[in-house]
């Protein structure tokens, strides 16, 4: 019965961010939501953002979860653009009713993870240090970041898919290039010479 009232919770917040800003959902409203009483809530989560925070958490276990192939990492981010397509309201009201670090930290969860398997993956037989692995899975995760960023902005109106498509058939050569091209890997300094 308590993974089925905590479910009820999740889900019923889920449909309400895509009806209104998270600033406007209330804790009586959510309960009302799924047939629970406040203190049922509160058994559960302090506060409406602990809520978004769970929500964001499971997506992104389940996204841990799967295998770290080139395949299964095409399919996480499918799954975490379905999620956003389907949700493009709650999507929208989180970007207009949060701070910008908060909406980013969002966002960037679970990438740096993600990013380096599939960098790692591309880096085998090669040998490279970590500091470049590092680099070049924090380039993919802030390419990542700008698509979905860019969407947003631009109002969710075309399709978050294609754009991802792009990027993955991108994303392999544009790692490959990094790992293995001796004249882009970081410089000791960035200092200009005089």
């Amino acid at each position: 019965m308590k993974k089925v009232t905590k479910s009820a919770i999740l889900e019923s917040f889920v449909t309400l961010l895509n009806k209104k800003s998270i600033r406007r959902i209330t804790v009586k409203d959510l309960a009302r939501s799924c047939g629970i009483n406040r203190n049922t809530f509160y058994y559960y989560f302090t506060d409406i953002y602990r809520v978004l925070d769970e929500v964001l958490e499971i997506e992104l276990q389940h996204e841990l979860e799967a295998q770290g192939d080139f395949d299964g990492l095409s399919l996480l981010f499918w799954r975490r653009v379905s999620f956003a397509s389907q949700n493009r309201n709650a999507i929208r009201n989180l970007y207009q009713n949060m701070n910008r670090d908060q909406f980013d930290r969002y966002l960037y969860s679970g990438l740096p993870v993600l990013m380096q398997r599939f960098v790692a993956e591309q880096a085998q037989g090669l040998s490279v240090s970590d500091e470049v692995l590092e680099e070049a899975a924090r380039l993919c995760q802030n390419v990542l970041v700008g698509l979905v960023l860019e969407w947003v902005y631009k109002g969710m109106k075309e399709d978050l898919c294609y754009g991802l498509q792009r990027l993955m058939l991108a994303a392999k050569p544009m790692v490959h290039t990094i790992l293995t091209e001796p004249g882009i890997h970081p410089p000791a300094s960035c200092e200009p010479n005089p």
